[in-house]
């Protein structure tokens, strides 16, 4: 699944990718563009040396590093910085080596040359990590003190390593971090459960929390694909473990030639090749790593509207107001929900409060810090935006201003929508794709609410298990939320542009919608989609409670699996086939977890709501994957005339009538729920 979906969003060999890290402003870029030269001129010296003998060479290599750093801003060169450098440049040629003669003499380096001289992969790791090491200490001591770098990007001490706060059974190859010019760093403390980590006590190996970017390698260029698939894999888990990264960047290197990745929200974008047997793509190589050191964070995908505290030991999450004219704080310990996707708008909800906590005991800094009275939900979700602000229409907070104004004489479902705080509402925040140019833009720092078409006009577009909630009100009575309307748009806006793009979780998705259709959209989409969610949890459960493994008892994979693997077409064809007859739906059905209780009643309301989306309408209308009507010809003997019949198309001719025999559907079955549970509804 993971190479398909590598084939799917990777874009290739695309111009720029590099530069995409370049300073935005221009001293930071000038002073990255001279630091870029001078170690590239350095690097090639160096390989470029005509010495015939090895102990010539070393004596010759030094006093170049030594010249080197003689004209650096750092301060008198000593013979450690010199041996160091020669030591780490030596290693990485390794991975790069000069040709040598048997007599002991040396040729320079060429296209010719022997592609590795190391034995191991583990000596690969160690050759790559010594080139980046030489640029990151090349960095340091060519800082100028009026236009330093921002950071520095070092490869974790341990490579072939498992990160320590990864829950799967994955080696990354090379991880790398971001570190302070000075090694002036503050405690890291851990939001989970609020510890202080002494760096001292800390072996030097990789914390997803903690990494920039991972770089996976393979020997042969044929196992590109392969390379690619692990770095999709462990890039993802990035994103659910930093609460605050836009896009990601990554590295894939097969043999000597590396390509750098982004993972935008949309796509994953590489480089052309950059061949470390060249000139040309160590240059290239070391350009990007110095981008990286003196760009701005947003640059390197983090979001500059969520920051960690270390001093009150919490995030602080920025959110904009409507008139985008003044921001307020939030502060919070607690993130309920994390971007568990690695395309996609990166969802995220926190529980927080406006209220700024106190930091902890400076005598004590390893006490448990107070606890925080949290009363908001945040939800901070980036979507692809509109040049014309003006015509797009999913914007959050109006269409909740919107529900809560038709709502709000309305007792019956007073409580099930959300409340916007005060005057931080949705102002629109926005960033850039570094490769495409794109804007996204942040509709986001809501609370959670519920959403009621038939009475707002308003179509959710992206109905899932996750943006369902269940609250008890001051009686205790449990009632059901609907929430993240950051894709909703207004069933009567026909103008609005955003009407036909693709918007969803995979698995509960609408055909119609995973087709792109051009069909407008309507109620029957998120209908759709709501009997695929019950189909989903009578197989998989609820909540971890009552959920089923998702492989099967038997290890054997489940007919559910085809509504989420594979491409767009395929995950299409594999619903059109399960909803085109009873007899193909029972193969869904047949899997619902029968330890669950009251699954007889689940059981027969995805039965009715299907009966009534597919079957019980006029002979166009019956069967889901029924795409035209063939008219046997009787006296040839063969077929005849072949008539065109889309059945979503005439669906949505009736949408407004199939909604209401839907909701009686629905009704119906809450009524009968409520009274085996003893529920006055």
């Amino acid at each position: 699944m993971v190479k398909a979906q590598a084939c799917e969003y990777l874009k290739p060999n695309i111009q720029g990718i590099v530069n995409a890290a370049s300073p935005s402003d221009a001293k930071a870029k000038g002073a990255a563009t001279r630091t870029t030269n001078s170690i590239a001129k350095l690097v090639e010296a160096l390989f470029n040396d005509k010495s015939l003998l090895k102990a010539e060479y070393q004596k010759n290599s030094k006093k170049r590093i030594r010249d080197w750093l003689a004209r650096s801003p750092s301060p008198k060169p000593t013979a450690a910085k010199v041996n160091s450098l020669f030591s780490l440049f030596s290693q990485f040629q390794r991975l790069v080596p000069v040709k040598s003669k048997t007599d002991g003499s040396r040729n320079s380096t060429n296209e010719t040359a022997p592609k590795t001289a190391v034995k191991n992969e583990r000596q690969v790791y160690n050759s790559v990590k010594a080139l980046i090491s030489v640029i990151s200490e090349c960095v340091r001591l060519q800082a100028n003190p009026k236009m330093p770098p921002k950071r520095l990007i070092q490869p974790f001490k341990k490579t072939d390593v498992h990160p320590k706060d990864s829950e799967h059974d994955w080696r990354v190859d090379i991880a790398l971090k971001c570190t302070p010019l000075e090694d002036t760093s503050p405690p890291c403390y851990v939001p989970k459960n609020s510890a202080v980590k002494d760096p001292a006590e800390l072996e030097d190996r990789p914390e997803l929390a903690d990494t920039f970017a991972f770089i996976e390698r393979k020997r042969h260029e044929t196992e590109m694909d392969d390379t690619y698939a692990r770095l999709f894999s462990y890039t993802k888990e990035i994103y659910m473990a930093q609460h605050d990264r836009r896009f990601i960047w990554g590295m894939v290197m097969c043999n000597t030639t590396v390509h750098a990745c982004i993972f935008g929200p949309n796509y994953a974008a590489a480089s052309k090749d950059m061949r470390l047997t060249t000139g040309t793509g160590r240059k290239n190589f070391i350009r990007l790593f110095v981008n990286w050191s003196f760009c701005d964070s947003s640059k390197l995908g983090y979001d500059p509207t969520t920051s960690y505290d270390y001093k009150l030991q919490c995030l602080v999450i920025q959110a904009v107001s409507s008139d985008n004219k003044e921001t307020k704080a939030f502060y919070s310990r607690e993130v309920v929900i994390c971007a568990e996707r690695l395309f996609g708008r990166h969802t995220r909800c926190f529980k927080a409060t406006a209220d700024r906590p106190s930091p902890p005991d400076e005598n004590d800094p390893r006490k448990p810090h107070e606890q925080m009275s949290c009363n908001i939900f945040i939800k901070d979700s980036w979507t692809e935006a509109l040049e014309n602000a003006d015509e797009d229409g999913r914007e959050e907070a109006k269409h909740l201003e919107k529900i809560t104004d038709r709502l709000k004489d309305v007792t019956s479902v007073k409580g099930m929508y959300p409340e916007l705080y005060e005057d931080c509402t949705s102002g629109r925040v926005r960033f850039t794709d570094p490769v495409s140019g794109r804007s996204h833009e942040d509709n986001s720092k809501t609370v959670l609410g519920d959403d009621v078409w038939g009475q707002c006009d308003i179509l959710h577009r992206d109905i899932s298990v996750n943006n369902m909630l269940v609250r008890r009100n001051s009686s205790g009575e449990a009632r059901g939320m609907l929430i993240d309307f950051d894709h909703s748009i207004s069933i009567n806006d026909k103008n609005d542009p955003t009407h036909a793009e693709r918007t969803g979780t995979l698995q509960f998705m609408s055909i119609s919608n995973l087709d792109k259709s051009e069909l407008k959209p309507t109620a029957l989409d998120d209908w759709e989609s709501m009997l695929y969610i019950l189909c989903w949890v009578g197989t998989f459960g609820w909540n971890s409670s009552t959920r089923a493994n998702k492989t099967g008892d038997s290890g054997k994979s489940r007919q559910l699996d085809r509504w989420h693997k594979g491409t767009l077409k395929e995950i299409a064809k594999a619903k059109r086939t399960d909803l085109d007859t009873y007899k193909a739906f029972r193969a869904i059905t047949g899997e619902f977890n029968l330890g669950l209780k009251n699954i007889d009643l689940l059981f027969n309301l995805v039965k009715e709501l299907r009966d009534v989306l597919i079957d019980k309408n006029s002979g166009k209308l019956a069967g889901a994957l029924k795409q035209e009507e063939i008219i046997l010809n009787t006296k040839m003997g063969a077929y005849g005339n072949v008539v065109l019949s889309d059945p979503f198309e005439e669906r949505v001719a009736k949408w407004e009538e199939l909604s209401e025999s839907l909701l009686t559907v629905l009704e119906d079955f809450a009524q009968k729920a409520g009274k085996r549970l003893g529920i006055l509804l």
